[in-house]
């Protein structure tokens, strides 16, 4: 499973961004994600930061429907109410290829200079 993502745009002066994931069966899911400029312990972990990545924020809910509960967050951690990659309600396929896609797409605006921020301001 695969999924695609479209940054829709940033907090004035902070390091939220916000977008769409769309998976390749259709399904759409908008998230929100605290990115930095740097890794850290309390990050998301990926093969590219083992010991933590640069999201350190990150929630997904369903297209179109604020009040849907989350399918995914994390917050230093994945939240305790099982809402890990494992036990989200859309599956572990799915939330795996749409927390993959989130990730390379914010990895890499992160390294295209050097504040993600002055980047994502530039691209627009």
């Amino acid at each position: 499973m695969k999924a695609t993502v479209e940054i829709k745009g940033r907090r004035s002066n902070s390091n939220w961004v916000h977008g769409t994931v769309t998976v390749d069966d259709g399904s759409k899911f908008d998230f929100e994600a605290k990115v930095y400029d740097e890794p850290s312990q309390f990050g998301i972990e990926t093969d590219r930061f083992p010991g933590g990545g640069n999201i350190s924020k990150l929630g997904v809910h369903r297209t179109g429907d604020m009040y849907d509960p989350r399918v995914l967050s994390y917050d230093r951690g994945w939240d305790e109410e099982g809402e890990t990659p494992d036990d989200s309600p859309i599956g572990k396929a799915k939330a795996e290829a749409i927390i993959d896609a989130i990730v390379y797409k914010l990895e890499t605006i992160v390294d295209m200079n050097t504040t993600w921020a002055k980047r994502y301001d530039s691209m627009m």
